[in-house]
């Protein structure tokens, strides 16, 4: 092993298992799944009709709810026409 990764590992380790609420696989996959939604969504919005921003503006606060583990049970994002 390398020396230099280990004595940061040793360093950084510790101080990850102070997370009270520790990130998992599913929590990392829905917090980018919406980060990547909130992106498209504002990089879109200047070119779209206000009917079509309101219906974007929504499923994405749906997808922060998802995120949130507010729709608990839910395996899959929130699909736009769901809204």
């Amino acid at each position: 092993m390398n020396p230099v990764y280990e004595n940061r590992r040793s360093t950084i380790v510790p101080l990850l298992s102070d997370i009270k609420d520790k990130p998992d696989r599913e929590s990392g996959y829905r917090r980018g799944y919406t980060h990547g939604a909130q992106a498209l969504f504002d990089a879109v919005e200047p070119r779209l009709d206000a009917h079509a921003q309101t219906k974007l503006r929504q499923w994405v606060e749906s997808l922060r709810e998802w995120q949130q583990g507010a729709r608990a049970g839910f395996d899959k994002p929130p699909a736009i026409g769901e809204i």
